[in-house]
């Protein structure tokens, strides 16, 4: 069987991974490279795979003898937390199909956010309370405005705030982004600096 899954994380890595969270400690009926697999790439007939349909699948393609109550024994706290260190590092994990040019520029980060937002306009008769900036009459807006974490692909931070608030001030940021590279709407800023001020 070809392993989908180690295009993004290494064989070797997610046999330690099991380990180090307890998912797995010996490799008998529940290979935890294989079980990944079954789990992200394995056809089912729902849009969303059942316990039942995931064991089935697992225990065809891996050619084991796993009882239905052992298989799910196995999904508890350990799984849990095997499956969030699988998806930390993928996160962290180069980009593979990143091109050379963009690789060499951004290889010394950690991962790349991207901050935007966009306005909401709102009923005029709240617009004492959350009055509109860009309006020649009487109106009412609210700014939503997230950073992005490019290599997830997926919302980091995710705030509501006044429509006048400045697009500088509206990110909600923390440590986390040590050694990240972040772009804004229409310029670049590499924020190490921000933080190495702030310590």
């Amino acid at each position: 069987m070809r392993f989908e899954v180690v295009r993004f994380l290494r064989y070797d890595r997610i046999l330690d991974l099991a380990r180090s969270t307890g998912f797995c400690q010996r490799l008998r009926n529940l290979h935890p490279v294989m079980f990944l697999q079954v789990l992200t790439f394995a056809p089912c007939r729902h849009s969303h795979a059942t316990v039942a349909e995931i064991w089935r699948t697992y225990r065809d393609l891996a050619g084991v003898e796993i009882t239905y109550s052992s298989f799910v024994d196995r999904l508890d706290d350990s799984a849990a937390r095997f499956f969030a260190a699988v998806l930390n590092g993928c996160m962290r994990s180069p980009v593979s199909d990143m091109t050379l040019e963009l690789q060499d520029r951004y290889a010394r980060f950690a991962t790349v956010f991207i901050q935007d937002s966009t306005i909401i306009r709102l009923n005029k008769k709240i617009a004492d309370r959350s009055p509109a900036a860009r309006s020649k009459t009487a109106a009412a807006g609210v700014k939503v405005a997230y950073l992005l974490n490019a290599l997830a692909s997926g919302p980091r931070t995710a705030s509501i705030v006044s429509e006048r608030k400045a697009e500088v001030k509206t990110p909600r940021i923390g440590r986390w982004v040590a050694g990240a590279f972040e772009k804004r709407t229409g310029k670049y800023a590499k924020v190490d600096a921000f933080f190495e001020k702030m310590a």
